[in-house]
C-alpha cells in the first residue's frame, strides 16, 4: 500500500516542508496523565503560519498528484479496513477454510437477476479450490420484498438451514412475496413460525444496515458486488472474477 511518505518525494527542502507539517498536524502524544497541550498551531507566529500555509499550497499547486496519491492511499486504507470488517464478521455465513488465502465476498439481493446468474459461478468456484472462502452479505436493495426476503434468510441462521433456504431464494424466479417466501422456507424444513419471530430481532436490522454501511465503504453499488481480496468487481463479469481470482492466486505465492 502507498503510504503518505509519497507526499515530501520530489519537494524542494523536503525536509523543512516535512517538518513543518508534521508540526501542524500531528501533535505529539502526551502520556494519559499529562494535561492536554495547547494547540501546536500556538508554537507558531502568524507570520510563520502563513509562511508555512504559502509553503504547502504552492508544492500542492506544483505537485498535484501527490493529491492523487493520497487519495489513493486513503482509498486503499479504507478498503483494507472493510476487508478486514467483512472477513471477520461472526454473524456472516461463509463456505470454506477461515485461514483461506482468497477470501470472496459477495453482496446481493434475492430479486437480482444478475445475482441469480452469478449463484453458479460461486458455488463452483467454491466447491473447485480449497483455497477459497466465500463470504455472503446480505444487501436487499430491490424494495420491500427484498428486504423481507434477506431478513427471513438471515433468521433461517439460527436454525442452521441459511445454505438451503439461500439457494432457493437465488432459485426462486418471481416476486418474493410472504407467502413465497414461508413457502420456499418449509421447503427446506425451516420451522416458519419461528422464523417470523426472528425476523423481527434487532440482530438481523443490525446485520443488514451493517452489510449496506460496509457496501458504502468500499464504493459500491448496486448487486451483485464482489471484493476479492480487496478488489471490487461490481455486477457478474466472470472474466474480471477469474482475473480477480487469478491475480490473489498469484498475490498468495509470493
Amino acid at each position: 500500500m502507498m503510504g503518505f511518505g509519497a507526499l515530501w518525494r520530489g519537494a524542494a527542502g523536503g525536509a523543512v516542508l516535512a517538518a513543518a507539517l508534521l508540526a501542524a498536524c500531528s501533535p505529539a502524544a502526551e502520556p494519559e496523565a499529562a494535561p492536554a497541550a495547547p494547540p501546536v498551531t500556538e508554537s507558531f507566529t502568524p507570520a510563520q503560519a502563513d509562511d508555512i500555509g504559502t509553503i504547502v499550497r504552492a508544492y500542492l499547486i506544483n505537485n498535484p498528484e501527490v493529491l492523487e496519491e493520497a487519495f489513493q492511499s486513503l482509498q486503499e486504507k479504507r478498503m483494507a479496513d472493510a476487508m478486514a470488517a467483512m472477513t471477520s464478521d461472526p454473524r456472516a455465513f461463509s463456505l470454506g477454510p477461515q485461514d483461506a488465502p482468497i477470501t470472496i465476498v459477495e453482496f446481493f439481493d434475492y430479486q437480482c437477476t444478475f445475482c441469480h446468474q452469478a449463484m453458479s459461478w460461486v458455488f463452483a468456484t467454491q466447491r473447485a479450490r480449497d483455497d477459497v472462502r466465500v463470504v455472503f452479505m446480505e444487501l436487499p436493495s430491490l424494495g420491500p420484498q427484498s428486504l423481507e426476503a434477506s431478513q427471513a434468510a438471515i433468521a433461517s441462521m439460527r436454525q442452521g438451514k441459511y445454505l438451503e433456504f439461500h439457494r432457493a431464494l437465488m432459485s426462486h424466479q418471481g416476486p418474493l412475496d410472504a407467502p413465497t417466501i414461508d413457502r420456499l422456507a418449509q421447503g427446506v424444513g425451516l420451522d416458519v413460525a419461528r422464523m417470523r419471530r426472528d425476523m423481527a430481532s434487532p440482530e438481523v436490522e443490525d446485520m443488514i444496515a451493517d452489510a449496506h454501511d460496509l457496501a458504502a465503504r468500499v464504493g459500491g453499488q448496486g448487486t451483485p458486488l464482489f471484493v476479492i481480496n480487496g478488489r471490487m468487481i461490481p455486477g457478474f463479469d466472470q472474466r474480471s472474477l477469474d482475473e480477480a481470482l487469478r491475480d490473489a492466486a498469484e498475490e498468495a505465492r509470493t
